[in-house]
């Protein structure tokens, strides 16, 4: 099979990291530019920034129990799967592999199984919703995500904070997301760890051209050094975790069900 190079990718992307207008910290006008990522931290296979990382997606391994990881190499085609990967294992939930069920992994990410019962564990693949009969569990449509449309997703932050810094309004536009995708979004401090931005619910559907608009406001200035990052993640599985990305101690990490894929850098 001819494989399609996406160091081009990398290139494109990595050059449109957070880009702002110059303005003040406080009491002005900030625009900054999202990139797509394919993990914490991670731009196939390497750190966009520093701290530690974790790929969050992978390529689909036909008959093997792990996806392949993502490089600069990767096919534009390649069908993106849940990667529990060892670099998430030990920098965030420090948690051995054996931890977590085989099955959960190498999964194409429009597969995911759903949960369709009273519990997050009783989880199976259902039907498209346009073949789906009345009463039948089943999902949105969607093809499979390639890294290339993956790593076509684009975002535009514009943060408004007040005079005195205690609050802002930020407006999100997005573009290039997964069809119908379900994400979060989250603020990321400098020690690393993430709260919803905005607060509970954090959430956003995209639209079925992969666009999306949001507007949350916060008691605090966003630019004001605090935060390393404003990321949004999307949920394969079709499930959010209130004020945390995911499920990690009931066997539902990173990689498995949410998935870092634009990410805002302010610092």
């Amino acid at each position: 099979m001819i494989r399609i190079m996406c160091t081009c990718f990398f290139f494109l992307i990595f050059s449109q990291v957070a880009m702002s207008d110059g303005g003040p910290q406080h009491g002005g006008r900030s625009v900054i530019h999202g990139i797509a990522v394919t993990g914490i931290n991670d731009l196939l296979g390497s750190p966009i920034g520093p701290g530690p990382s974790a790929q969050l997606v992978g390529e689909y391994n036909p008959g093997g129990d792990e996806p392949l990881p993502l490089t600069p190499e990767t096919s534009a085609h390649a069908i993106l799967a849940t990667h529990l990967s060892q670099g998430f294992l030990d920098n965030f939930a420090q948690l051995p592999r054996d931890f977590f069920p085989p099955e959960i992994d190498n999964v194409p990410l429009h597969l995911n199984p759903v949960p369709v019962a009273p519990s997050i564990h009783i989880r199976v693949p259902v039907a498209p919703a346009s073949v789906a009969m009345a009463g039948e569990p089943s999902r949105r449509d969607e093809n499979p995500i390639t890294l290339g449309d993956w790593l076509d997703a684009r975002g535009r932050v514009i943060i408004h904070c007040s005079k005195d810094g205690s609050r802002a309004s930020v407006f999100f536009y997005f573009r290039g997301l997964v069809d119908n995708g379900l994400y979060t979004l989250w603020a990321v401090s400098t020690g690393g760890f993430p709260t919803a931005f905005g607060g509970v619910p954090n959430v956003f559907t995209a639209d079925p051209r992969g666009s999306a608009f949001v507007h949350r406001q916060v008691a605090y200035c966003p630019t004001d050094g605090e935060l390393l990052d404003i990321t949004a993640a999307y949920h394969s599985d079709g499930m959010v975790y209130g004020n945390f990305p995911d499920a990690t101690l009931d066997g539902l990490p990173s990689g498995v069900v949410a998935h870092d894929h634009v990410v805002f850098p302010l610092l």
